[in-house]
Order: C-alpha cells, then structure tokens, then sequence
C-alpha cells in the first residue's frame, strides 16, 4: 500500500500524518504545495514537481503587475508541473489524502481518481468546511465581505462539498462545522490531531516551572494565526486589567512565528490562551501545548454539544469556556498551581492515549482497510450548532440575518436540513440587532 498525502498543510498536521506512517512501517509521501509561512512544510526533496511548483507558482504571484505574457509564462511552468506531478502520483500511489480542501486540478482530477480504483479520503479542518456565514475568518470583520459575496461564496462552497462527497470514500470532519455535509462522515475527534511527543518532556518536576523560579510571574503564552479570528484584542485586554489588579503575569504573544519558536515557548510557559470562539475543544495550537503537559484556556459556544457528540471520556479535557468567563479562566489558572498541574498531565495523556502521531495512523489504516468501528460515523442530519467559530455571538447573529434578508432562507445552503435551517434563523432573530448590509 502506497499513500499519498497532500496537498496542503494546515498546523503542521500532515508533517506529522506522514511521520506516523513511517513510524507503523507503511510507504507514504507528504506533497506541500502551499508553501506555508510557519515553516512547517516537509517536502521529499527528491520531488522535483513539487519543488518546481512552489518555485514558479511565487514567481507567478511576484509578477501579477508585470507584463501579461509574463505572468502567463510563470503560471504555465507550474500548470505543466502539475500535470506531471498528478502523472506521477497516480502512477506510484495506492490511496490519496487531501487535507484542507485541496487536489491537483480544481477538483477535475477527482473522477479520474476514481475511475483508477484510488481511494480517496478528505479531511477538513474548519473554514475548508464551514459555512461561510458562520467563519470568523471570511466574516469576523465589518465591512470584509458585502453580503452578496458572502451569499455567493455560500453557494459555491456548497456546491464544491457536494463535488468531493460524490467522489470521496471517505471524508473526515468535525460535526460543529460540517453543516454541508450531506453524507455520513468521520468524526475527526475521534480520530485525532497527530502529534509528535517524542523527547518532549515527561517527568512530573518538569512540566511546569514553578512561579518563584520566574520571578514570582506565571507566564501566559498566546499565538494567534489570525488575531481578529482568535479574539486576540480581548484576550489583551483581559490580561492588561489583570495585571493591574496586581496578578504576577507574565503575557508572552507570537504572530507569524516559525513553529519552531512556538515549541521553544510552549515548554517554558505555564499554560496558553488558545482562542475565544472556537467550536472545537483541542485545536492544533491547544494540541501542542498538551504536548508539553501545558493546559489551555479555549473559549466557545459548543460545550453543550460536546456532550451531545462524546461521551465524557472522549472529549478533549481543555478548560473549555464560554467567551465572556475568560477572566475566570485565567484567574482559576494563576491562583490554583496543583489545578494547573493536573488539567495539563490531564491534557498531556490524553493526547498520549489518543493522538499521537503513529496513533492517529494506524486509525488512517484502519479507514483505508474499511475497518471503521461504527461510533465514528456521525450523520450530518444530527447537527443543531449555529455559532460558527471566529466570531462572536452577536456577531454570528448579525452575519445570519443579513444573508437570509439579502438572499432568503435558501441562501443559508441548509434546504437538504430543514430543522438545522430553522434552527438557524431562529438563533439569528433571538434578539433585536440592527441588520447589517456589509458584512
């Protein structure tokens, strides 16, 4: 069996997919053609298609003001490329991994795949899935997006998942943000966030620098991929008002830092503030640090549907908690040592017992030899959230409304569910907001 990863990488996630196949004994290669900032790319450098893509594909987009037949020669090298990168790929491999939405043309290549015998398995991660109208990252700030983008990309995106599922065997997704979906799909918890625990540190004395060696500070550490996303502004100025009240902190913020740098940070810190509106408990930044036995704060709106979806024992143990409860988070965090201590063992064997990263691939095996326990399917028809993620309350409310008043309740993609569409434009009118027109 041959397994083909790619073709973008998302929080390092597929570096260390690929590093658990190779540590279960099965053949795969991990494709990165998106070049990531963070440096977490892990080409074969063997693969000169690959490496000539990223090459004339920057050279492509450092000559978008330049002469057209420039830029069109530029975009032709890396087209041909492709190609032969997808003639090679079809050839050597067996089995075909998406992550984050991607494939080698637009999505044409996917019947091809199919009428190979390939398998194909998608895995999303968040805005690759979720409604638009509920994506911090498309519509947390006024005036991004007008509604009729939004609306428009709304049915576009529809239109692609329903692309990848006639093709797919198998998509992996997390159910607070697969309201698209049409076909039962894998549960992404319960298959995990592969993580490379190897030479992080163990032993009980050092997991946690004790305040009096930093100067009496607890030190807090927050990395933000997107600042507006993650809630970043109020998250300072939590911290600003605490310090002023006299807590000992010590507030440490990385943006756009090498991953490197993150890890170097993570194991000196005492615990992390991951994000204020996520809709999942354990994200790829919270994983990390439970990788070093260091707990995180997560704020959301999901808690309710956690319980729904997992048994206890199966839900990240993060300190989970609603936006506006921050402040206790924080300070339950900094006044209670041995609590600290033990919610981030607490994290830290969980991700031990459930995603490592040879874990995590033996559960990929387990998909590709169709051999799929049954509590790891979840039927799209099941899903009631309607708060998105990267955005706040009010503002999630406001982004419904005024979609469904530009473009009607169809403009919302949900008429294949009914209930989660009147659950959605009641949770929109369950107050009064101004309608917004710019989104």
């Amino acid at each position: 069996m041959r397994i083909f990863i790619g073709l973008h990488e998302i929080a390092g996630h597929y570096k260390q997919l690929k590093k658990g196949f190779d540590g279960i004994g099965v053949q795969s290669d991990f494709i990165d053609l998106s070049n990531h900032p963070f440096r977490y790319n892990y080409l074969d450098k063997k693969n000169i298609f690959s490496k000539g893509i990223i090459f004339f594909s920057d050279k492509e987009k450092s000559s978008r003001h330049s002469h057209v037949f420039t830029k069109f020669f530029w975009t032709g090298c890396w087209v041909i490329l492709r190609f032969f990168l997808f003639i090679w790929a079809v050839i050597k491999y067996d089995v075909f991994i998406f992550g984050f939405g991607s494939s080698f043309f637009y999505y044409y290549d996917l019947p091809i795949l199919k009428l190979l015998n390939k398998k194909i398995i998608y895995r999303f991660h968040g805005a690759d899935c979720r409604p638009p109208y509920l994506s911090g990252s498309m519509v947390a700030a006024a005036g991004a997006f007008s509604v009729d983008e939004c609306i428009t990309y709304t049915r576009k995106k529809k239109k692609l998942l329903k692309k990848i599922e006639k093709y797919a065997d198998l998509v992996i997704s997390n159910p607070l943000l697969s309201h698209f979906l049409e076909r039962p799909f894998i549960n992404a918890t319960h298959i995990g966030i592969p993580i490379d625990t190897d030479g992080r540190a163990t032993a009980k004395k050092k997991q946690v620098r004790k305040a009096i060696e930093k100067n009496n500070k607890i030190y807090i550490l927050h990395a933000p991929s997107n600042p507006i996303v993650k809630g970043t502004a109020l998250i300072r100025q939590e911290i600003t008002r605490l310090k002023k009240t006299g807590y000992p902190i010590e507030y440490v913020e990385l943006k756009g830092q090498p991953n490197a740098v993150v890890l170097n940070e993570l194991n000196k810190c005492d615990f992390i503030i991951d994000q204020l509106y996520s809709d999942t408990p354990l994200a790829g930044f919270a994983t990390e640090a439970a990788s070093y036995s260091k707990p995180a704060v997560v704020g959301g709106y999901a808690k309710t549907e956690f319980s729904t979806i997992f048994s206890a024992d199966k839900i990240p143990p993060s300190l989970y908690i609603r936006p506006e409860r921050l402040e206790k988070a924080v300070v339950k965090l900094i006044e209670d040592n041995d609590y600290r201590i033990k919610l981030g063992n607490k994290n830290r064997d969980f991700v031990n017992e459930n995603w490592t990263a040879k874990k995590v691939a033996r559960k990929y095996l387990q998909l590709i030899q169709n051999n799929i326990p049954t509590h790891w399917w979840y039927d799209p028809n099941k899903i009631t959230y309607v708060h998105g993620s990267g955005l706040a309350e009010k503002r999630t409310k406001e982004v419904i409304r005024s979609v469904v008043e530009t473009g009607g309740k169809k403009a919302l993609q949900l008429s294949d569910k009914p209930h989660l569409e009147k659950l959605m434009v009641d949770f929109a009118y369950s107050s009064n907001l101004t309608t917004l027109h710019q989104l």
